[in-house]
């Protein structure tokens, strides 16, 4: 269980059905879920948008240095975290 709630462990838990595919990865999301508060919708997205920043910008120091595979496997880790982030940013302001 990453989470004591039960619709951030389901949500979580979603995100990293994505490991297998390289569009998560287990450490990353971790460390993010260990930073959220059980219940703090504005902390998750905090945090799951401070992991994408994160890995959006090693995707974009990879990129630089024409390491495209790299950068590509980052941007798309990069890109699941933001969605995940925006999950509950979307909640809060449609309730």
């Amino acid at each position: 269980m990453l989470s004591s709630d039960t619709f951030f462990d389901e949500q979580a838990m979603r995100t990293l059905a994505h490991v297998q595919y390289g569009g998560a990865d287990f450490g990353e999301c971790m460390k993010t879920m260990g930073r959220i508060p059980t219940g703090d919708r504005t902390a998750w997205h905090r945090e799951w948008t401070a992991t994408a920043d994160r890995v959006a910008s090693i995707g974009d120091a990879c990129s630089a240095r024409g390491h495209d595979v790299s950068a590509r496997e980052a941007y798309l880790r990069a890109s699941k975290y933001y969605r995940t982030s925006y999950l509950m940013q979307l909640w809060r302001t449609h309730r």
